[in-house]
């Protein structure tokens, strides 16, 4: 079973509608590696305001529908899931998680795996010595989550340590301004503006 979880969901080549509760199992299994999950917790994650009766039938329900999209067992040796592709390298390749699902539990994932990858990109950046190849790959970063501060200050670190005040300068205010524009409530750290 192929199943792809950046962008639209897909199983075997099949798109997958948002929220669909066979998708959401397949998906909240995907997204548990090396983790059984457990009958209780699978249900009531998913169904947290349902009966405990009512979960555990939704759940029998779910297991049919999932069944029909692409065998869900224990074993998955057989499942390519697109989260573990070497292919998503940088930020460049990465699009977000189930961008469409409105799941609480879709949402942490997604703040999750966006983290893992701005710290893949903090950790590449460290392993470039090239400068300009680091700005390239800082710079890739910050256009897949222009409100990563901690890729900013290191592009505005490195930005000052080769002297270039103007481009560190020109990041901080474009940096306000993505959080201005998001309008999140947040301003960036004193840390950042100290820099």
């Amino acid at each position: 079973m192929d199943v792809q979880l950046r962008g639209e969901m897909m199983v075997d080549g099949r798109p997958v509608p948002p929220d669909t509760r066979a998708g959401l199992l397949i998906a909240y299994l995907c997204l548990a590696p090396n983790q059984r999950s457990i009958r209780e917790s699978l249900a009531s994650e998913l169904w947290p305001n349902q009966s405990r009766e009512d979960q555990f039938n939704s759940l029998r329900q779910t297991i049919h529908l999932a069944k029909k999209l692409g065998k869900v067992y224990g074993d998955r040796s057989n499942v390519w899931i697109d989260l573990h592709s070497s292919d998503f390298k940088t930020f460049d390749t990465w699009s977000p998680l189930l961008p469409d699902w409105q799941s609480s539990w879709a949402e942490r994932a997604r703040e999750l795996d966006r983290q893992q990858h701005s710290e893949r990109t903090l950790r590449q950046s460290a392993e470039i010595a090239d400068p300009i190849g680091k700005i390239e790959l800082l710079k890739e970063g910050l256009r897949a989550d222009p409100l990563d501060e901690e890729l900013c200050a290191d592009l505005v670190e490195l930005y000052q340590a080769l002297g270039w005040r103007t481009e560190a300068a020109i990041q901080i205010r474009s940096f306000d301004r993505a959080i201005r524009e998001a309008d999140v409530g947040l301003t960036s750290s004193k840390m950042l503006r100290l820099l």
